[in-house]
């Protein structure tokens, strides 16, 4: 949501929230085709299950996270938004050339 800073959070954050639903009805029918396939017997480790779930979990949460390289767009509105403020702050306790001469 970072990224869209000058758009409101609202339409990023639905899309989001939207396409991860519409993405768990593909993963609950993929998954019960696989613990279909797989019967009673509960599967160790590398079962096609967990391996599914842990796939699932490591490209689709974790790789896109750790690629990522977006600009912080609101931190560094706001930083430069506070550099402004400083610096119209330094310029109006600064005296005036003009304040010091008085017309005769």
């Amino acid at each position: 949501v970072e990224e869209a800073y000058p758009a409101p959070a609202d339409a990023p954050a639905a899309l989001l929230f939207t396409s991860s639903n519409v993405l768990q009805i593909f993963f609950t029918f993929a998954l019960q085709l696989l613990l279909e396939e797989q019967g009673d017997e509960c599967g160790g480790f590398t079962s096609r299950p967990r391996l599914f779930v842990m796939g699932t979990a490591l490209f689709g949460c974790l790789l896109p996270v750790l690629v990522f390289n977006g600009k912080p767009n609101r931190s560094l509105a706001e930083r430069a938004e506070g550099e402004g403020r400083l610096a119209q702050s330094h310029e109006s306790d600064s005296p005036s050339h003009d304040e010091g001469h008085h017309a005769a």
